[in-house]
């Protein structure tokens, strides 16, 4: 007898995943999470513990996407301009929708809230930052009226932070729109010399 494949835990954070987007942590239960797999409550309590054990995975699933994300937002760009730009936009595409992108701020509230999330969010930051000063760096020579590339990493990534939560109490047009605009604003300011 062939024994049926067992639904991995990467297929389980990818569902929650999903689930906390569209529902927010608010609405998101490990019920929901099962269901939509196909797997019994139990499966998640035995592979996660609990619901919140479930969240920190979650978190932990972005934090470890975040260096391939941005390189394959980035790859595509001969330009280093451009693959600074593509890199500070590489998941806003992930909340170009209303009600993805406030339930995205209604999990950041969650995520200040608890430790563990929040720290997973510090560092997750932290690693688009020196992924961005990179960039900075790369981008330099064209880039001549730039702050220091820390200065300018940080700024970019506060920049994309800020979008999001205007966009999202007033969603109009396209946040990767809206950011693309911004970004490309502030960017390309840089490259006039003063």
């Amino acid at each position: 007898m062939v024994r049926p494949l067992e639904t991995t835990s990467e297929e389980l954070l990818a569902h929650a995943h999903e689930l906390l987007l569209e529902s927010g942590a608010a609405g998101f239960t490990l019920g929901d999470v099962a269901a939509r797999a196909g797997v019994s409550p139990a499966t998640l309590i035995k592979r996660f513990g609990s619901k919140s054990q479930m969240v920190v995975a979650v978190s932990e699933r972005w934090l470890a996407s975040i260096a391939p994300g941005m390189a394959s937002a980035m790859r595509p760009h001969d330009d280093p301009v451009e693959r600074l730009i593509a890199g500070a936009l590489w998941d806003t595409s992930t909340f170009d929708h209303a009600f993805r992108a406030s339930s995205q701020l209604a999990a950041f509230a969650d995520d200040l809230r608890d430790s563990t999330l929040r720290t997973l969010l510090a560092e997750g930051w932290e690693r688009e930052t020196r992924i961005l000063q990179s960039a900075v760096e790369e981008a330099r020579a064209q880039l001549p009226s730039a702050p220091d590339h820390r200065k300018a990493a940080r700024m970019l990534r506060a920049l994309v932070a800020g979008i999001h939560l205007s966009w999202s109490l007033a969603p109009v047009g396209s946040l990767v729109d809206d950011a693309r605009d911004q970004l490309t604003t502030l960017v390309y300011s840089w490259k006039v010399i003063r």
